[in-house]
């Protein structure tokens, strides 16, 4: 595919107010307030209520307006954690939400709103753009620095028997406001620290090569991956450094607002198979499967990560070798911070790759990518390239 050209019609959108800074989530009660709502049921998960004060410190500077708290979120929730948390937010008449977490509950909560607004069951609601007005309100303070989910259209759900992932993508589903503070980051471990950056910087690289790519998506991106690069080495080492651990949050939350526009590609196709197959956790899964992507793409469009390559510093004899410089440059990156670089490491065997495969070419992010995919066999490829 040939480069964005300044002539190209686009749409970039992005309706949730960004409110950041060291102690923002104080400001939780105003933003509240700005949204004429006065009753506040927290979503988060109960390791993070049980082992951190995060939920309780959003709980004290929300004071009486918050009627609840729902503890009950998963990694990848499943449907039947989202009909009970909209039963339990309904039943303590909630005008707001607030998730407090990572990924799964900001997208648990976006699913609790539908259910909330619309009835039934969130089974009923997967489907793409087919919501009808404003959802309940959502405030999103996230507590770790990777998925973007606080500024994205976009809520992702396991259902448990058919071991998949579905989705919901609406732009009636987009926070109404996000609260980065990265104070309430200090606490998460070099693990999490790292999987969920290079969540964020698998983002920023497939909206930057994917097809529906932009000047503004772009520019989000490549600016995130800069700062994604020079931070997460330091937030892993020094997790108290508010500087690093601010400047992941930011970038995290502008690949979120780049993907959301230029959506994502392959390695996320592939990443939520993973999930939904073996339970890999999905920054792991994208850091793996990232680099092996960019060797598959670059065979035809290498050309498509020259924003990539600039970003990082890299200097090679053509695009391609520049590329395959990226793609190694990410796995140091990666294994320099503690994470997995195989499949093999993470409980994957070659006997799920063709079900990985198939659920990967069933899934939208595939369409993206710059590189068409042939079938499942070029996944079952990429799989073993990675194992």
């Amino acid at each position: 595919m040939s480069s964005w050209e300044p002539d190209s019609d686009f749409v970039f959108h992005m309706p949730t107010k960004v409110l950041y800074g060291p102690g923002s989530h104080r400001e939780i009660r105003a933003e509240m307030a700005d949204l004429a709502c006065d009753r506040a049921v927290i979503v988060t998960d109960r390791g993070l209520r049980e082992n951190t004060d995060l939920p309780a410190r959003i709980q004290k500077a929300l004071g009486a307006t918050c009627v609840g708290v729902f503890d009950d979120v998963e990694p990848d929730s499943r449907f039947e954690i989202v009909d009970a948390g909209a039963a339990f937010a309904a039943k303590l008449g909630a005008d707001c939400l607030v998730s407090v977490g990572g990924g799964s509950s900001m997208d648990t909560t976006k699913a609790i709103s539908i259910v909330m607004t619309n009835g039934g069951s969130i089974r009923e609601h997967l489907a793409v753009h087919a919501l009808t007005g404003p959802q309940t309100p959502h405030i999103a303070v996230p507590t770790t620095a990777g998925t973007g989910s606080e500024v994205t259209n976009v809520a992702l759900i396991k259902d448990e028997a058919a071991r998949t992932k579905f989705f919901v993508l609406d732009n009636q589903i987009f926070p109404r406001t996000a609260i980065l503070d990265p104070t309430l980051t200090t606490g998460l471990p070099a693990g999490l620290t790292a999987s969920t950056a290079m969540d964020a910087m698998t983002h920023a690289i497939e909206a930057i090569t994917s097809i529906c790519r932009n000047s503004m998506s772009e520019s989000f991106a490549v600016q995130a991956i800069g700062m994604i690069n020079g931070a997460i080495r330091r937030a892993v080492e020094a997790p108290e450094d508010i500087l690093a651990r601010g400047t992941l949050l930011s970038a995290a939350t502008m690949a979120g607002a780049a993907f959301c526009n230029a959506m994502v590609g392959v390695v996320h196709a592939v990443a939520h198979a993973l999930g939904g197959v073996c339970s890999v956790p999905h920054g792991i899964a994208n850091s793996i499967m990232l680099p092996h992507a960019i060797h598959f793409n670059a065979v035809t469009d290498a050309e498509a990560y020259a924003p990539v390559v600039a970003t990082l510093g890299i200097k090679a004899s053509s695009p391609l070798a520049a590329a395959q410089m990226a793609a190694a440059r990410l796995t140091e990156l990666a294994a320099s911070c503690g994470l997995q670089t195989k499949l093999s490491q993470v409980g994957v065997n070659r006997r799920q790759f063709q079900e990985i495969a198939d659920k990967a070419m069933a899934d939208g992010a595939v369409l993206n990518n710059c590189r068409p995919v042939a079938g499942p066999e070029e996944i079952v490829a990429l799989l073993d390239a990675a194992f």
